[in-house]
């Protein structure tokens, strides 16, 4: 995954009250994170936040979007391009299991 799609699916977020946000500040948990800062100042507040947590996902969909604090939004966002790394661990930690299981035996001749 390219910090160049990332951007292409979360441009319209930064559009509207985090317009004048860096268009993201990070990543982090290896891609499973994004954090926008400075944006929109609140009444008597902070400036607005976002932080975005990636998951594996059939389509592109933003969901659950919650104000934890005043100003600081929390937003979960499934997409494809999780899911192969997901699918490459899932099926590692499967060969790991099954190599700890296989008995250690040999034939002899």
């Amino acid at each position: 995954m390219t910090e160049l799609n990332m951007l292409r699916l979360i441009d319209t977020l930064s559009r509207r009250r985090l317009k004048k946000a860096k268009i993201w500040e990070k990543f982090g948990n290896s891609y499973r994170l994004m954090l926008f800062t400075n944006g929109e100042g609140c009444w008597n507040g902070p400036d607005r936040s976002l932080k975005v947590k990636l998951r594996c996902g059939l389509k592109t969909e933003l969901t659950g979007v919650d104000e934890p604090s005043r100003c600081e939004y929390a937003a979960l966002m499934y997409t494809p391009l999780l899911c192969l790394d997901e699918k490459l661990e899932e099926f590692k930690q499967k060969l790991e299991s099954m190599n700890q299981e296989k008995p250690r035996s040999h034939d002899e001749l």
